[in-house]
C-alpha cells in the first residue's frame, strides 16, 4: 500500500510540472451543460511538435484535464470555460510557436507569456489582428519575440506597456511608442539585442524596473519628459537597471531644461555621465 501511495504522488507531481512534455490526461470528460468547445480549449503549436503544459496551472482558473500534440497541433482541454490566465502562467514556455486562446477569457495578466523566445503568433481573444500582439483594453500584455519583425508600432490607443511584454524580441531593430503611453513595465523591452534607439514619448511618467535591461545595441535614448518618469523596482533594495548593459557610451538625451532634474533623480542619476540635454 505505501508503495502505491508513493507511486500516485509521484505521478501527481509530475503531471503539475510546468513546461515540460508530458503525456495527455483523461480526454474524456463531462463538460459544463451550454459549454463552447473552444471556451475551455487553448489551442497552439511548438516547435518540436511535443506537448507544452503551462508553467503555472494555478494561473488559469480551470482544471487542465487534457493535453494532446496530433496532427501539427496541440490541445489543452480544461475542465471548464477559461476566464483568466494570470502571471507566470506560460513562463519560459521556450518550444510554445503559437497560441489561440478562447473567447470565454475576461482577464489576462501582465506577464502571463514572458521568455517564451519561440513564440511567433497569437490567434482568438486579444489578439492584434496581425497577430504580433495580445492587446487588452489599452494595455499591451505581450509580443511575439519570434515573429521576426524588425520595427514595429504600438497601437496609438496603448497606454501601458507590461512587465516583459517584449522581453527578448532579438529581431526588433526599431519600435514607436506612441504619446499615449504612461507606463513602461519591468523589463518590458529586456534582452532586446538589436534594438538601437528608442524615444521616450513625454507622456511616460512610471518606467519599470530593467526596462531596457541588456538591450546590448542600444546605443541612443530620446527621453522626451521634462519631468524625469519615475522607475518602478519590485523591490526597495533592487538596482533601479532601468538601461544596464546597453551598448557602450549609450547617451541619453533629455530636453535641455530639464538636464539637471534628470542627473538628481532616482533611477536616472546612475546614468548621470550618459545623460545629454537635447532641443526636442
Amino acid at each position: 500500500m505505501k508503495n502505491t501511495l508513493k507511486f500516485l504522488t509521484l505521478l501527481l507531481s509530475l503531471a503539475l510540472v510546468g513546461c515540460q512534455k508530458k503525456g495527455g490526461l483523461d480526454d474524456d470528460h463531462n463538460r459544463p451543460q451550454g459549454s463552447v468547445v473552444n471556451n475551455y480549449t487553448i489551442f497552439y503549436t511548438s516547435t518540436d511538435g511535443e506537448i507544452v503544459t503551462p508553467h503555472s496551472l494555478e494561473a488559469i482558473d480551470a482544471t487542465l484535464v487534457s493535453n494532446t500534440y496530433e496532427d501539427g497541433k496541440g490541445r489543452m482541454v480544461f475542465d471548464k470555460d477559461i476566464t483568466t490566465i494570470g502571471k507566470n502562467a506560460f513562463l519560459g514556455c521556450r518550444t510554445l510557436a503559437s497560441v489561440t486562446l478562447p473567447e470565454s477569457i475576461t482577464t489576462l495578466a501582465a506577464g502571463c507569456f514572458p521568455y517564451c523566445t519561440n513564440l511567433s503568433s497569437f490567434d482568438g481573444k486579444f489578439a492584434s489582428k496581425d497577430g504580433l500582439s495580445l492587446i487588452a483594453g489599452d494595455v499591451l500584455i505581450a509580443f511575439a519575440p519570434a515573429s521576426g519583425v524588425t520595427e514595429y508600432t504600438i497601437p496609438s490607443n496603448i497606454t501601458a506597456i507590461a512587465m516583459a511584454a517584449f522581453v527578448e524580441s532579438k529581431s526588433l531593430q526599431k519600435v514607436t511608442i506612441p504619446n499615449s503611453v504612461v507606463s513602461i513595465g519591468i523589463q518590458a523591452f529586456a534582452y532586446c539585442s538589436s534594438l538601437s534607439s528608442v524615444t521616450i514619448p513625454s507622456s511616460v511618467t512610471r518606467i519599470g524596473e530593467s526596462a531596457f535591461y541588456d538591450c546590448s545595441s542600444l546605443s541612443s535614448v530620446y527621453c522626451r519628459p521634462t519631468t524625469p518618469p519615475s522607475v518602478m523596482r519590485i523591490n526597495e533594495s533592487d538596482p533601479f537597471l532601468a538601461f544596464g548593459n546597453n551598448s557602450a557610451g549609450r547617451k541619453i538625451y533629455v530636453p535641455n531644461s530639464s538636464t539637471e532634474r534628470y542627473k538628481e533623480a532616482d533611477g536616472w542619476k546612475e546614468y548621470a555621465e550618459s545623460i545629454v540635454g537635447h532641443n526636442f
